[in-house]
């Protein structure tokens, strides 16, 4: 069985994670969806979740909320061929999908108690009859990539914004093969073995330029092992694009379409910066570099700036 997992898409293009889901629905069995900004998946008439549903093999798409999301956002898991893990489980084959949403610590619109996961995942053990879970919690188990920096305290540097209910039922329950999470941004596009289940973090980081992370998993026939391959928005963009170079987002990119250079050959090879900026409205300097960059880029090699 292939999964295709993700989580936290809160700047990311909506038409990318189609575009992406397209490429992988030959192959993939079932979309997973770990929380946040569920809010950015309606529109005027359209629900994308139940777009993205189209690109698996079941047909649906299985999602929770995360921690900044509202009951009132939750309408759009009502959608056709979108489940509520968290309100209700889901079966496909011989694997059972369970949800964890919100999270248990930091701000956020939607928080459980750590008592509470727990009744509610014990409820989900009682009524279990399949040898295989997969658990989708927005919150990672507590100590499993769940180290963030955002709401620390002061001077600790990090801290854990994981769920201890969660790590006690992957602890004490060996029909968990894998955890599907997020809420960690700096964790995103991680992966790691937590006593019998794999757990895969698939957030995305939420800078206007951040690229969008989806994770195939493949959760093979036995049981044993789970298999990672890791996807990008990046895969999306032309080799030619000005995207490909350090600093450039949508924003910038926009701004240097609008005088023809959103292409790395046309900036390496443009001879007339200042005229640029006062169109495009991007300092001389930071053009000038990045023209720097475009040259390397083009050629492939070190463009010393300075003496070493």
């Amino acid at each position: 069985m292939k999964i295709l997992a993700f989580s936290d898409w809160r700047t990311q293009s909506i038409q990318d994670a189609i575009e992406l889901a397209k490429r992988e629905a030959d192959t993939v069995d079932i979309i997973v969806y770990a929380g946040d900004d569920l809010a950015r998946f309606s529109s005027v008439g359209i629900n994308y979740f139940s777009e993205l549903a189209k690109y698996s093999k079941a047909g649906v798409l299985l999602a929770v909320a995360g921690n900044d999301d509202s009951s009132q956002q939750k309408e759009i898991l009502k959608g056709n061929n979108v489940r509520d893990l968290y309100d209700q489980p889901y079966v496909y084959r011989d694997v059972a999908f369970i949800g964890v949403e919100g999270s248990t610590s930091g701000p956020g619109s939607l928080r459980h108690s750590e008592n509470a996961l727990r009744k509610h995942l014990e409820s989900f053990r009682r009524k279990g009859k399949t040898e295989r879970v997969v658990l989708v919690s927005h919150p990672p188990p507590y100590c499993i990539l769940d180290s963030g920096i955002r709401f620390a305290e002061l001077d600790a540097h990090d801290h854990h914004i994981g769920s201890k209910a969660v790590s006690d039922f992957v602890r004490t329950n060996p029909a968990v093969r894998l955890v599907i999470c997020g809420h960690c941004h700096s964790q995103g596009g991680l992966d790691e073995r937590f006593k019998q289940a794999l757990v895969v973090n698939v957030a995305s980081h939420d800078g206007n330029s951040s690229e969008g992370r989806m994770a195939v998993i493949d959760l093979n026939s036995a049981g044993s092992e789970a298999s990672v391959h890791w996807l990008s928005t990046q895969h999306l963009i032309p080799p030619d694009s000005v995207r490909n170079l350090h600093s450039v987002g949508q924003i910038r990119e926009s701004k240097l379409r609008i005088v023809g250079l959103d292409k790395i050959s046309a900036l390496a090879g443009c001879n007339d910066l200042f005229s640029v900026s006062e169109k495009s409205g991007l300092s001389f300097r930071f053009l000038e570099t990045l023209q720097i960059k475009a040259e390397a880029y083009r050629d492939k090699q070190i463009v010393p700036i300075t003496p070493l």
